[in-house]
């Protein structure tokens, strides 16, 4: 019995801690680093969730050119060099699409986490780039066995590992992605149960930004907690996106750009949404193309109302969170002067009743418009 326990104990000694940084590429993959790891046999490290205190700590080696996104990447090694990780996973994937690319970054970062910071634990740093450097999908199930072998020496788990990761990983896709018929189904959806008109925003950013909490300043919460219905360019159908891209008189390439303005392109063709919000990590080079192809465009379609907000870490919550309740609550005045207008005619007005919510609706019935009195 003691001989099986000490076994068990020096097995669990053996496995080797892979840690994986929660930002950048991590968020278009999660689901396919953790299941190939795991199956490997490793031990999956992921740093903390983004809070202040992480992103002080990284602003004490991050540089002033930087963005934002970056800066914060660098809190986020830091805090797997203190958790002793064997090794420390930071790819280099610049893409597998023949003309489409992810951000520079994903490739430049772990050159500056070697310069900036010491006493690193060994990286695994599989670079692929079908763009620049031509590599194939042999490439890259060859740079999957390069890293697998580190932690196993058996090809038919890493294999394994792959096939597995892969399956995962589209799963994951499938959920975040909405198909075209869910859209449109959340788009006829316009009413509450008590009949009023719902507040709909779309929200674009990057997925490394939408889904950390320092990076959005927590937006998609507040919107939710506004009673805002909220859609992502990251959930948009990518056969709405293409549709909506080839309008477009160059062609964009950078690949979650694509997103961010496809998704724009079709809410102001279409109208069915309430407003526009795009957050923008400073100083972001794509970003800086997206937003501008998206502000020319919203020009021409005054009906739907675009907000871009700058992101870094000298930004003000107080500030920031006050212009977005601006924001929504100028949408849902326009409700309530459209309802307004709408029961004026059907013997119905609308009310104001005082809540938390400084704009919140209620129709109700009334034999005489006069009797009720006009909104205050």
């Amino acid at each position: 019995m003691g001989k099986s326990i000490e076994t068990l104990s020096s097995k669990a000694k053996a496995r080797k801690r892979v840690g994986i940084p929660k930002g950048l590429i991590y968020y278009h993959y999660p689901e396919l680093f953790r299941i190939f790891f795991e199956e490997l046999g490793a031990e999956v490290i992921f740093s903390k969730e983004s809070n202040r205190t992480l992103l002080l700590e990284a602003l004490q080696y991050a540089s002033d050119e930087e963005c934002f996104s970056c800066k914060i990447f660098l809190g986020h090694v830091n805090d797997l060099k203190k958790k002793k990780v064997d090794y420390l996973f930071l790819p280099k994937f610049h893409g597998s699409h023949k003309t489409e690319v992810n951000c520079p970054k994903f490739i430049g970062m772990p050159d500056v986490i070697r310069a900036v910071l010491e006493d690193l634990p060994q990286q695994l740093v599989p670079y692929h780039s079908r763009t620049k450097k031509k590599h194939r999908s042999l490439h890259l199930v060859w740079s999957a066995f390069t890293v697998g072998f580190k932690i196993t020496k058996n090809p038919f788990k890493i294999t394994r590992a792959i096939f597995r990761a892969v399956k995962a990983q589209k799963k994951y896709d499938e959920q975040i992605r909405w198909n075209e018929e869910k859209l449109h189904a959340w788009e006829r959806d316009t009413n509450f149960q008590s009949g009023l008109e719902k507040v709909k925003i779309v929200l674009l950013g990057h997925a490394y930004v939408l889904h950390d909490p320092i990076l959005s300043f927590d937006i998609p919460q507040r919107l939710t907690k506004m009673g805002v219905e909220v859609i992502t360019s990251e959930e948009l159908p990518s056969t709405i996106v293409e549709k909506q891209l080839k309008k477009l008189h160059s062609y964009l390439y950078f690949k979650e750009e694509r997103s961010i303005v496809g998704a724009a392109l079709y809410f102001l063709e279409n109208e069915t949404v309430d407003g526009i919000l795009q957050l923008i990590p400073y100083p972001c080079g794509p970003t800086a193309i997206s937003s501008e192809i998206i502000m020319r465009h919203a020009k021409r379609k005054e009906k739907i109302p675009l907000i871009q907000l700058m992101l870094d870490d000298n930004t003000g919550e107080a500030g920031l969170v006050t212009r977005l309740e601006a924001f929504v609550n100028t949408m849902k005045r326009k409700k309530l002067l459209q309802l307004q207008e709408l029961y004026k005619h059907k013997n119905l007005v609308t009310k104001q009743i005082p809540k938390d919510d400084p704009i919140e609706l209620v129709i109700v019935k009334s034999t005489s418009l006069d009797e009720e009195g006009a909104m205050k």
